[in-house]
């Protein structure tokens, strides 16, 4: 048990305690007591350190950029001729083209397969 007081009045455990009013506190509740104001009396409790976790760094998932949609049909030309390259080369590097694909779905086949 820890004992501690804070500056306004407080109730801990079904108990109302005045402004400057020292009184035991379960251990486990000290930091958050801590939190919301409370001043730990005679030093640090006896309790077990929080063991802080490394964070899991996860995978970043790849977003496919956001083409723009031709407004021309010298654009749409370009944006054609773009893709058939794309199906070529995404062949020549062993992948399973789908005609189905558009530009995006492509350039993170040919990305993921460039990474591996």
């Amino acid at each position: 048990m820890a004992k501690m007081y804070f500056i306004k009045t407080v109730k801990y455990e079904g108990q109302v305690y005045p402004p400057n009013t020292v009184f035991d506190v379960k251990d486990k509740d000290v930091v958050e007591l801590k939190t919301v104001g409370g001043v730990l009396v005679g030093g640090e409790p006896a309790i077990a350190k929080t063991v802080i976790k490394e964070p899991v760094i996860e995978e970043p998932v790849m977003e496919e950029p956001i083409i723009e949609k031709p407004t021309n049909e010298e654009q749409k030309h370009e944006a054609l001729e773009e893709i058939q390259e794309l199906r070529i080369f995404a062949k020549s590097v062993g992948i399973d083209v789908k005609e189905s694909w558009n530009i995006n779905r492509l350039r993170a086949e040919i990305i993921k397969v460039k990474s591996e």
